[in-house]
């Protein structure tokens, strides 16, 4: 993901692209003045900056209500399909392993092994 620049990056090269019209404005009549400072242009500049700030914020709200709604609905599913696996384990037993064709995780004894009979 790229750097995002912060308000602080964004109104420094504002002001700075402001005070270079500003000063171009008022020196350009000097002899010998350096014909690629256009005013005109540090003025379209600012505006440019303006506003693909003003779209970029727009489509990080967008972005953070989107990844919302994708994260609500993936929560969701994960508690739709809890409750389906807890019907599933009710149907056919929880050791059953027809439930591994559901995806569904078979609960085994505690160990993990068959219960030993007990000695008498």
């Amino acid at each position: 993901m790229a750097k995002k620049l912060t308000s602080k990056e964004y109104d420094a090269m504002a002001q700075r692209l402001e005070r270079m019209a500003d000063g171009i404005k008022r020196h350009k009549g000097e002899a010998g003045f350096p014909a690629r400072l256009d005013e005109k242009q540090r003025l379209e500049m600012r505006k440019r900056l303006e506003d693909l700030r003003e779209e970029w914020e727009a489509l990080v709200n967008k972005a953070s209500e989107a990844y919302k709604e994708y994260f609500g609905f993936y929560t969701r599913c994960g508690k739709e399909l809890a409750q389906d696996d807890d019907s599933l384990r009710g149907f056919y037993g929880k050791t059953n392993l027809v439930l591994r064709d559901f995806g569904t995780k078979v609960i085994s004894t505690p160990s993990g092994r068959a219960k030993k009979k007990e000695k008498k």
